[in-house]
């Protein structure tokens, strides 16, 4: 038996993709997720946005994923801000992984033009109330190194996220 750790495979992961109201409006928001590569190297995309009185917010990432040891992966590439006010372009940096006692962490640092600077953190458990059914708390926080006025954006903590979901899985995989 030989074990094939530089074989590609691929996966897709429509994390979110519902229907909100936020202030007597309809909104949508989306979360996706892609990968094709090795254990060793990925190619990854990421995208996440809200769509609100027709106007689209989000971000959008290209970046590769080089693993650096059995539980945690670096991440380097581009992240692509749209939304109201100008479209930002970072570079970014970052680290994704399993923590002790199955904490999944995502946490990178984006560079931007006119020294603009931003960190973004994510952590979820899966927590099993049974077998298939599973509740996942999630937080999100994100910040920011300078005002950015015409993106309507401050320095310091800018976004919080909270959020819990409950999940059942037909087919555990």
């Amino acid at each position: 038996m030989q074990m094939e750790d530089d074989a590609p495979y691929g996966m897709i992961l429509l994390d979110q993709f519902e229907w909100r109201e936020i202030d007597n409006e309809d909104a949508q928001a989306w979360e996706l997720q892609a990968y094709y590569g090795t254990d060793y190297n990925k190619l990854w995309f990421e995208t996440e946005g809200e769509r609100a009185d027709g106007e689209e917010e989000g971000r959008v990432e290209l970046m590769w994923d080089r693993i650096i040891s059995p539980w945690w992966s670096f991440q380097t590439g581009v992240r692509q801000d749209f939304g109201e006010g100008p479209s930002r372009t970072w570079a970014d940096f970052g680290i994704q992984g399993l923590a002790p006692y199955f904490f999944e962490i995502d946490a990178a640092l984006y560079v931007g033009e006119e020294g603009r600077t931003a960190a973004r953190f994510s952590g979820e458990y899966n927590m099993l109330i049974t077998q298939r059914l599973v509740l996942q708390p999630e937080i999100e926080l994100e910040l920011y190194g300078k005002d950015d006025p015409e993106n309507g954006i401050g320095s310091g903590l800018s976004d919080v996220e909270v959020g819990l979901r409950l999940r059942y899985e037909i087919r555990r995989e």
